[in-house]
Formats: C-alpha cells, structure tokens, sequence
C-alpha cells in the first residue's frame, strides 16, 4: 500500500530544515504553520508547530521537557491520543498525501504509526559526538541570550545527559525500522550533501510524484571548525552509542562518514558575554570554511539539479582541496559520477581540470584529446589546456608550441595573450612579457578582475624593468579604474601596499567586524552580528565597549543603505535578443552597464529572505567612480526577471520609477532557440520534441518556483509576464519591442530605447550581432505546426494587449 502520511524526524540538529524543505518544494503539505529561522538558524525550519506544541504538552503532562533522556516511559494520555487522531483524519481529509516534520516525534513515532492509515517514516541521524557538539552549540547560544532561564546549563551540568538523550532518542526508532523496514528510511546527515531522490529511496511507494532532492543549506554559525568539541563519554556509555550507531549505519541505504575524534576546542567563558561575542564574531568570520569536499559535492548537487556548470566555481575549490590534501578524493568522487553520464561536457571539463591540479598531466593530456574526438571543445581550447599542463610540468618549449597552435586558431583571446605573459617571463623575456600582459589587458573586460591582475602583473614587470614612468602611470590608472577601496581586487591592492587610504587603525574586535563589510558577501552574518550585539545583557562589564561595536555595526549598515537607484531594466525575455541589445546599450556614452551581463539580482531568494534587502551588493558591480556634466543612467539586463515569480514587484519596491524594457520572440523560436542552448551546453539531453512533451513533468523538480532550463514552452505565454509587468508600472514606464525589429532594423529599434530614455540617439555600428546560432537542424514544419496551435490564443491575447500583428508568429508553414 503506498505511503500516504510522511513523518520526518531525528535526534536535534540531525538535518530535518533540508528533508522538509526538499518535500515542501515538491508540493507535499507538511503543516499550516511552519517553524521559522532565528538568530542562530537564519533560514526557515520546515518543523510543524502544531505537531511541535502537541508534543511539547505530552512532555509537560510528562513533567519533562525535549531534553528527556529516557530515564523513565513516556505516557500518552487518552486526551493527547485523542487530539493526535483528530489531526491526522482531518489532515486525511483535506490531503491525498501529506507529512510533518519534528525533532520531538521520535519519541512518540510508534504511536503515530498505530494511528496512522499509510505511514512512512524518514529518520535522520548523525553520529553521536557530531549531534552533540551541536546541540552544545545551539545551547551555548541559548545561554548566551537568555541566560540560565533557558535551561541549557543542564547539558554542562550533567555532560552524559546529550549522550543519553541520543542513545533515548533513537533506540526505539531502530526498533521500528526492524518492525516496519519497508516504512521507514534511515539516513545519515551526509546525506544532504549528496542531492539523494527521496522518492527513489522508498523505493517508489512513497505517493511522491517527483523527484525529492535534498540539499543542505549552511548555517553560517555552524562552520564545523566553529562547533563546540563533545565531552568525552564515558568507556561504558561510550559502548552502548557505538554499538547504536552501528545499527543505524548498517540500516541506512547510504551509510555515514564518522567524524575525527576531537574537534577544534572553542571556549565559552561564564558569565562574562565578552569572550562569547569574541567566539561568536570568529564563527561568522566570511572565511570560516567549508571542506573542499563538501564544496564540491555541492557542486555536483547543482550539476545534478540544475545540469550547472561546476567548472567556473572550481578553481576556489581546487586550490582549498590542494591544500588539505584531498583532490584524489575529489576526483574519485567526479568520477563515480561521470559512469552515470560519461559524454557530459561540463564534468569532462572539470575532470580535467582536477587532474591538472594534481599532477596527473599525462591522464589530463589523453582527456583533453578524448574530448576533442567527441567535439566537446575546439582545436584552440584543447591547444591552450595543453600549453598550461606542459607549463606546469615545466615543459616551457613544448607549451609555447600548443600555445602558438592555439593563437593560430584564436589570435584575439586574452587568456591566451595572458599565458604568453607568464611564459615569457618564466624565459626571462620581461620586455616581451610586458607586451604580452598590455595585450592581454586590452582584451579582457574593462572592470573585470583578470583585467586587474593582468595590470598588476604588468606594474611588477615595470619595477623589475625599473620602467618608473611606466609603473606611476600604472598606479595611476589602476587607483582610477578601481575606484572604491571595496572593489572586489581591492584586497589585492592591500597586499601590494597600493592603497593606503584604506588602511585606518581600529580595535582589534572593530576590525572583525570591518572584515564582514569588505566582502560583497558579508550582509547576512553582518545583521546576525548586529542583533546579537544589539541584545547583550545591560549587566555585562563591557556593555560600554559592546554597545559601542553595535553601533558601528548599525552605523555601516545606514552606509550601505544608499540613495542610489538605478534607471532602466530589460527584464526578457531569454533568446529574443537581449544580449545584443546589452552590447548595444554599452556604447552610448551616457549609459553605463554593470561589469558583466545578467547580475539576476531580483530572482535571487536568498537576498529576499530577510527583512533588510542588501540592496548594496546590487550596487557594486555598477561604476560609478567617473560621472561627467550629466549624470548617466544606469541599466541592467537579466531576461529571467520578467519570467520569475516576484521579481517584477521586488523591481518595483526597489524602485517605482524605474523603467522597464522587455524584447518579444516568436515563442516558437523562442523555444527552439532556448533549446538548442541547452542541447549544446550539455544541460538537455533530450530530443526538441521529447523535452517540450515532458516539460510540465520536469519542471516540477524547481517548485515553488520556475524551472531556468525545462521552461521552453511556459517562458512563451508572453501576456501573463505583460500583465504582471503593467499590474506594477504605468504603461509608459514600459518599452515592449520586437525581436524581428532589432534583427532587421536595429537603427529604428535603439531610436525607440533612446526615445524611451530620453537620451540622445545611439551613433553605434547597428551591424553588431552578438549571437548568432547555427542549429544542427531546423524545426520541423509539423512540429511547429503544432505549437502553432497550442499558442494561438495567446498570440490573439497578446495582440490584443499591444496592438501588433503577429500573423508571421501562427501562420502554418510547410
């Protein structure tokens, strides 16, 4: 019989927020009322709070509270059983299929099982010294903020009652898993590294209709180098948990990994709270880190997903895994992987790139021809990987012949200009390399960071020449292109000694603090520092000095909070044009566009879950360092905004005023077009007809929200995407233009932009042509037929809502 009730439940701080929020997303009900985040867990906790205060009135009927350690049997009183069925038959009731998630119904599971019509069980576990050094964490923050009155001092006090809650705590859930084993699903906390189907592991009776993938979301207080070490158990106690935990690992589908034996010790002083924010400000420090390991299964958690790309956030990974040794771990795991999709572009890349960093330049060398065989990447790409692997390997000849193969087929790269740089540095050729680093420099955006370390190469290679003119005017302009000391190079200026303006003495706890500000990402552990500071007790000897950093922190916080807006938006839609049209809009003087495309702030959910919007990590990436007579206007493309769910009001509650500019497709070519992206990224691997006939399928994976690659089809009913836009902004804050308009008549299309801005006309080349594909076949006349007559009310819709005639878009064709 299928599974109908889901209960998801473990020991605390086991992993339940992931699991509920992975069966939230797919659409299963898991509560009326959801348990939010905190200071200590910033995001939401997918617990039910009603299932959560039935269990905490059973404990108190109990005269115990959640840290029962099994000393005595719980009771449930006839009164409590009767209000556990009445929730489960009205639950019934409204839901085919529904669950529930708390720490507390691993104490009461049987029971609820014997209630229950259907029921199945995810019990999530970690071992017993990791589970506690959490729980000591979580409580040490308690203690922290209320003091004694939360009762977290009884974990100190008594340092087995943890142990013994855990050893509590799952005993009967093992009982259970040997009762019912075809209900319940044990798993470990790794787990929610992996992206495991929760669906595939019940084994397909779970009445899941999609695929359940889990991910782990990080808490910023809980860096595990940050987490609180364990007590040592005692030998006999210490007996019973191994022996438990055994258990549990030989029931899991997908067993464990134990943590090393003692953690980094982390002191938390008594009363005094100095110490504790002193501790608390080290945890949120921006680069308490990861594991390269678990930074890179979650890369290919994405990958698996969202078939992302883990190639561009590699290399950050690659050089933490070099340093603790653990790249051989890191490509076993890739390769495990590769056996399920061994042609994938975007892995093979990534293998080899592993494999470079390792030393293995030969494997890496039979890979890139491997590769080049399949067609994965060009003569010239797999040219400039071989001339970096033989420059690794200090095969300084053999490089600069692949290099010079690779120029031939490119000669305007700039990583290829920037590689002949280091080679002919590594030669001795300073004058040579300074020509190769200038060119390399030209050719890389401006405002980009290789276009900043390119120019600090060239500044070392002036002082080695003794060039002093050369290296002033170098300072010169890298201070100007720089312009705020928060650049994202600018701590590659500190380092240089460049930017001593920027250096100002503070206390040493004002200092850390500071660091939160440098780092575009600093916003949220920032506001955690602040409420936290923002409620020490008054009684604390160093309430002074406290209340003072709180300050600052409030202080830097209205600074970032600036009175700059930007002007104009084009908000889509994808594949009609809009990186032309981007390229377009860079070379009117009065116009100044963020350093690259697409910053996709507005459909970004993280920066939208707290109440403060960090709207100046938004700002950063525009240069506004250079202003002339007028001020210029400041514009973004990011065609995903007019498809995204809230992005439209986000726009408008940032700014009312602002203006908007949306290019329209033919949807069917639309589609088409965003297909064949796909298909040559190595993200769709499905035929054009296959994917679009699945796509309503697919594209559950990504709820609440909107799938980015299984939307050929949805992304076309255009009209929806208009109305949402003029629910919001007047019509003449709206530009609507054609894609047929900017492909035939590019002139006629940038007057109406420079029109609507109420700029002067663009003097551009209008034969620019950003991109143009060539598709391995066209559309077939029957398929496109019959999209034809799937969109045909919403091409009459649309026509309705503009005025245009879009005959071309339906008519038939043979």
């Amino acid at each position: 019989m299928p599974i109908r009730e889901i209960i998801f439940t473990g020991f605390y701080e086991s992993g339940l927020s992931p699991i509920g929020r992975a069966l939230y997303e797919s659409g299963l009900f898991i509560g009326d009322r959801l348990k939010s985040g905190d200071l200590f867990h910033p995001h939401p906790q997918y617990e039910d709070l009603t299932v959560s205060e039935l269990h905490e009135e059973i404990l108190k009927s109990n005269r115990c509270t959640g840290r029962y350690d099994g000393s005595f049997p719980l009771k449930i009183s006839p009164e409590h059983r009767r209000e556990m069925a009445r929730l489960i038959r009205e639950r019934n009731r409204r839901f085919s299929s529904w669950g529930f998630g708390d720490s507390r119904a691993a104490l009461f599971l049987p029971e609820w099982f014997s209630l229950m019509e259907s029921p199945g069980a995810i019990i999530l576990y970690r071992h017993y010294r990791e589970a506690v050094s959490r729980l000591l964490h979580r409580a040490a923050g308690e203690l922290l903020l209320d003091g004694l009155e939360s009762g977290s001092a009884a974990y100190w006090e008594d340092p087995d009652l943890p142990y013994r809650m855990w050893l509590a705590w799952y005993r009967p859930l093992v009982a259970l898993i040997h009762r019912d084993p075809q209900r319940c699903l044990c798993l470990p906390g790794d787990v929610l590294r992996e992206g495991y189907d929760i669906a595939s592991l019940f084994g397909g009776d779970s009445g899941l209709s999609a695929p359940v993938i889990i991910e782990e979301r990080r808490n910023p207080s809980e860096d595990s180098e940050a987490l609180i070490t364990a007590p040592e158990p005692g030998a006999a106690l210490r007996r019973e948990l191994d022996e438990l935990w055994h258990q549990l690992q030989s029931l899991s589908p997908v067993p464990g990994e134990e943590p090393p034996e003692e953690m980094e010790r982390r002191q938390i002083a008594g009363e005094d709270s100095f110490e504790q924010v002193s501790t608390l400000i080290r945890q949120a420090d921006l680069n308490a880190s990861e594991t390269a390991e678990k930074r890179f299964v979650t890369l290919l958690g994405q990958w698996k997903r969202e078939k992302s790309d883990p190639l561009p956030s590699l290399s950050g990974t690659i050089s933490q895994a070099r340093a603790e040794g653990t790249l051989e771990r890191l490509i076993s795991r890739l390769r495990s992987v590769l056996r399920s999709a061994p042609e994938d572009p975007s892995l093979l890349r990534s293998l080899e790139a592993l494999l470079a960093a390792a030393g293995e330049v030969r494997e890496a060398e039979t890979l890139l021809d491997h590769m080049k065989q399949l067609r994965i990447r060009g003569a010239a790409y797999v040219y400039f990987r071989r001339a970096k692997l033989s420059l690794d390997s200090l095969r300084i000849d053999e490089a600069a012949q692949h290099l010079e193969q690779a120029m031939r087929h490119h000669p305007d790269h700039p990583k290829f200009h920037l590689l002949l740089g280091m080679l002919e540095k590594i030669r001795g050729r300073y004058t040579a390399a300074l020509r190769a680093y200038a060119r390399a420099a030209a050719l890389f955006p401006p405002q980009s960071n290789e276009m900043f370390r390119t120019k600090i190469e060239q500044l070392s290679l002036c002082e080695r020449l003794g060039k002093t003119r050369c290296r002033t005017q170098l300072e010169r302009k890298i201070r100007r292109l720089a312009g705020r000391g928060d650049h994202p190079v600018s701590r590659v200026f500190w380092q240089l000694g460049m930017m001593e303006w920027v250096r100002t003495p503070r206390p040493a706890l004002e200092g850390w603090i500071e660091r939160f500000y440098i780092s575009r990402r600093g916003f949220d552990r920032s506001r955690m520092l602040a409420s936290l500071l923002a409620r020490i007790d008054e009684a604390s000897p160093r309430r002074d000095l406290l209340a003072r950093i709180a300050r600052r922190v409030e202080t830097l916080l209205e600074k970032r909070a600036e009175d700059f807006r930007i002007d104009f938006l084009v908000v889509g839609v994808q594949k009609a044009g809009t990186t032309t049209l981007d390229a377009y809009l860079r070379t009117h003087p009065r116009i100044r566009m963020p350093r690259r495309k697409e910053l996709r702030f507005f459909n970004d959910e993280r920066y939208f879950e707290e109440q403060r919007i960090p709207y100046e990590l938004y700002h950063e990436h525009f240069d506004r360092s250079v202003e002339g007579e007028e001020r210029p206007l400041y514009g973004e493309v990011s065609p995903l905004y007019a498809y995204w769910p809230s992005a439209i009001r986000r726009i408008w509650e940032y700014h009312p005023d602002i203006k908007i500019i949306l290019l329209l497709r033919n949807p069917i070519e639309r589609a088409y077009s965003q297909w064949n992206m796909e298909y040559g990224n190595g993200r769709e691997s499905l035929p054009f007809s296959e994917a679009i006939r699945r796509e309503p399928e697919r594209a559950k994976s990504a709820l609440p929200f909107r799938h980015r690659i299984y939307s050929y089809i949805d992304r076309g009913f255009y009209s929806e995407q208009l109305r949402e836009i003029y629910r919001f902004f007047p019509k003449e804050q709206v530009l609507v233009l054609r894609h047929e308009t900017l492909k035939e008549n590019p002139a006629e299309l940038l007057k109406q932009v420079s029109d609507f801005l109420g700029i002067e006309a663009f003097s551009c080349d209008t034969s620019l042509h950003e991109h143009h594909s060539v598709y391995p076949e066209p559309l077939s006349p029957d398929l496109y037929n019959r999209l034809a007559s799937l969109y045909a009310a919403e091409i009459s819709q649309l026509e309705k809502m503009l005025g245009w005639s879009c005959e071309t878009w339906s008519t038939p064709r043979s």
